[in-house]
C-alpha cells in the first residue's frame, strides 16, 4: 500500500507547490495579491469535481480490466474518457468564461481592490481547464496500470518549470513582460500544458499496453461513468460551493482578512496532500 501511496502524496504535495511558490512571489507584488488565486480556485474546482470523478468512476473500471489482463478494454474504457473529457473541458471553459463576472460579483463577491485582478488571473486559468482535464485522463490510466510513479515524476517536472516560470512571469525577468498577478496563472497554465503533452506523447505510441486515441463514447459507458460518478461530483461540488459561501462571508471583511485566509488555506492544503494521495491508493488497490 506504501508503495503505491508514497508517490501519490507526493504528486498531491507537488500540486500544493503550485499555491506555495505562487503565494511566495505574488506576496513581493503587493499587499493583498497573493489572496487573488484563492478567490479563483474554488470556482474552478467546481467544475474540476466533474473530471475528477469521472477518473474515479474510470479508474475502477479499467483496474478491473488490466487486473483481468483485457488490455484493449483497458485502452478502449481509457480512450472514451480522454475524448468526453476534452469535449466536456471544451463546453466547460467556454461557460467559465461567460460566467465569471457573476460567479466573483455576485457569489464570491471579490473585495473591490481585487477584483480587476481576480477577472485578469481567471480569464487565463480557464485554459487551465482544459489541461486539467485531459492531465486526469492519463493519470487514470497510469494509476489504472499500477504506475503512480511516471505521474508523479511529469507532475515534478511541471511543477519545477512552474517555480522558475512564475517570477520571469510576475516581474518581467530576463525580457520578459511584466504581468504582474496574469503572470502566475501563464506559469501555471504553462506548466500544466507541459505535463499534458508528455503524458499525450507517451499514451500515443502506447505505454503499458494500453494505446489512446480519440473514440466517440457509447452509451453503455457513458451510462456506467456517470452512475459511478453522479454522487462523487455531487459531492465535491457541494464543497466547492460550501467554499465560496465561506469565501463569501470572509471577502465582507475587506482585502486583509481574504489575504489572512488565503493564507491559512495554503497551510491546510499541505497537510491534506497525504491523505488524499493514501485515498487514491486505496481506490487503486480495491479497484
Amino acid at each position: 500500500m506504501l508503495w503505491l501511496a508514497a508517490p501519490l502524496m507526493v504528486a498531491n504535495l507537488v500540486h500544493v507547490s503550485y499555491h506555495l511558490v505562487d503565494a511566495l512571489w505574488l506576496s513581493k507584488l503587493y499587499e493583498g495579491a497573493l489572496a487573488v488565486p484563492r478567490q479563483v480556485w474554488p470556482t474552478l474546482m467546481f467544475f474540476y469535481a466533474i473530471a475528477m470523478a469521472l477518473s474515479t468512476a474510470n479508474l475502477a473500471m479499467i483496474s478491473q480490466y488490466v487486473g483481468a489482463e483485457r488490455y484493449d478494454a483497458a485502452g478502449r474504457t481509457a480512450s472514451k474518457l480522454l475524448t468526453f473529457n476534452l469535449a466536456l473541458a471544451s463546453a466547460i471553459c467556454l461557460a467559465y468564461y461567460t460566467l465569471r463576472p457573476y460567479i466573483f460579483t455576485y457569489i464570491v463577491t471579490v473585495p473591490p481592490e481585487l477584483y480587476g485582478d481576480v477577472m485578469v488571473y481567471s480569464n487565463v486559468m480557464l485554459l487551465d481547464i482544459l489541461f486539467m482535464y485531459l492531465g486526469t485522463a492519463f493519470t487514470t490510466v497510469l494509476q489504472a496500470i499500477g504506475d503512480t510513479r511516471t505521474p508523479t515524476y511529469i507532475s515534478i517536472a511541471g511543477a519545477l518549470l512552474n517555480m522558475v516560470l512564475d517570477p520571469i512571469m510576475i516581474f518581467g525577468w530576463f525580457g520578459f513582460p511584466r504581468m504582474g498577478v496574469m503572470g502566475a496563472a501563464v506559469a501555471t497554465v504553462i506548466s500544466r500544458a507541459l505535463v499534458a503533452s508528455v503524458a499525450l506523447k507517451l499514451f500515443l505510441g502506447g505505454f503499458a499496453g494500453v494505446r489512446l486515441t480519440l473514440v466517440k463514447p457509447d452509451r453503455p459507458w457513458l451510462l456506467r461513468s456517470v452512475r459511478i460518478a453522479a454522487p462523487i461530483a455531487a459531492l465535491q461540488m457541494s464543497n466547492s460551493l460550501a467554499f465560496m459561501a465561506q469565501l463569501r462571508l470572509v471577502n465582507t471583511f475587506g482585502k486583509v482578512v481574504a489575504t489572512a485566509y488565503s493564507i491559512g488555506f495554503t497551510v491546510m492544503d499541505v497537510a491534506d496532500a497525504a491523505m488524499f494521495g493514501l485515498s487514491q491508493a486505496v481506490a487503486i488497490v480495491v479497484g
